[in-house]
């Protein structure tokens, strides 16, 4: 989305040529226009300081797609409290909004339909395949952890039976790594070994 608001910063410099006698307002190609340059000038920080704020809320980013979507409305809604601010100046507030904001809102529309139709289901997929794992893992570590829980000492041999015969393995990633490096990292167990061969038992 920042690509969209781009345009923003060179709102203000803009508007800083027209003070310093530029031949026309900003974000037009019209006939000059004294009073038009005057409104520019005299609500310039009001009008720079709600662009910053859509700006910073362009620029947002969400790990959650969902949130991603709903950031779009947030804009969305922000723009129309612009646009509504703007026109309550009166015809130039009018004017302002449509050269400089106008194709903003269909720019956006834009943006979000190609998120929904690309990245956004891209996104959907991984969240919902890392959710698959870690529910997978979850299983696996709770049972390898009952078993080493349940005596003084597991063979690691042993606790690699347990995982490959258990109805929820499937081959597809080394779910016994997982959930042995899970519990590792948690200081619920410990590694150690018995002659030539690692066992593991429960942390003291």
């Amino acid at each position: 989305m920042l690509c969209l608001f781009v345009v923003l910063v060179v709102i203000i410099g803009c508007i800083l040529l027209v003070k310093a006698g530029g031949s026309g307002s900003a974000g037009s190609s019209s006939t000059y226009d004294p009073g038009y340059v005057d409104f520019e000038i005299k609500y310039e920080d009001q009008l720079q300081k709600k662009a910053d704020a859509i700006q910073d809320a362009a620029d947002r980013d969400f790990a959650d797609p969902e949130k991603k979507l709903e950031n779009y409305q947030k804009v969305y809604a922000m723009l129309e409290e612009f646009k509504a601010y703007c026109n309550s100046l009166g015809s130039y507030g009018v004017r302002y909004y449509k050269e400089n904001f106008g194709h903003m809102e269909g720019q956006l529309a834009e943006d979000e339909r190609n998120y929904r139709n690309g990245e956004y289901l891209e996104e959907i997929e991984e969240r919902e395949e890392e959710k698959r794992v870690k529910k997978k893992a979850a299983h696996f570590k709770k049972k390898i952890f009952a078993s080493i829980s349940a005596n003084d000492y597991t063979l690691q041999t042993d606790l690699k039976d347990i995982v490959v015969n258990d109805s929820e393995y499937d081959g597809e990633r080394n779910w016994y790594n997982l959930a042995i490096d899970e519990l590792l990292q948690d200081n619920k167990i410990e590694r150690f070994k018995i002659g030539n061969k690692v066992a593991f038992r429960v942390m003291q």
